[in-house]
């Protein structure tokens, strides 16, 4: 399943180059994951396809730059959907996407959406090597 669903983003990514690139500008904003910044191996394929799309985001950026199209990685917890179904905090939808527009707004490459993409962040700096593997 992982598989196609980072088949499906660089699909629809190209789409929407062309369709940029055809209408004169706009931007993309990719919905990440904290678990694009590290590994997990009980979650292997998830994290592996969220690493993979972040890695799409930075290429893609790269590449629009020259035509001032601007890309954005959103990064967040649990957010307040159908699709997290887990009794764990989570994050309210509108506020993921506030904060997105307000990234997007002020030039920033990658948004820290929520308090636990915050917090992993730190942590991931503050301590790299409790995430790599041995």
């Amino acid at each position: 399943m992982q598989f196609l669903y980072i088949n499906k983003i660089i699909l629809e990514t190209f789409l929407v180059l062309n369709l940029l690139a055809r209408n004169g500008g706009g931007a993309i904003v990719n919905m990440l994951s904290v678990v694009s910044w590290f590994v997990n191996p009980f979650n292997a394929t998830y994290c592996a396809s969220k690493h993979a799309a972040l890695a799409l985001t930075d290429a893609v950026r790269i590449q629009l730059k020259p035509q001032g199209t601007p890309v954005v990685g959103v990064y967040a917890g649990f957010i307040d959907t159908n699709m997290a179904r887990v009794d764990a905090p989570k994050t309210l939808p509108r506020q993921v996407a506030a904060r997105a527009l307000e990234g997007l707004r002020t030039g920033q490459n990658h948004v820290v959406a929520d308090d636990a993409a915050l917090d992993t962040r730190a942590a991931l700096t503050a301590h790299p090597a409790r995430v790599e593997a041995d």
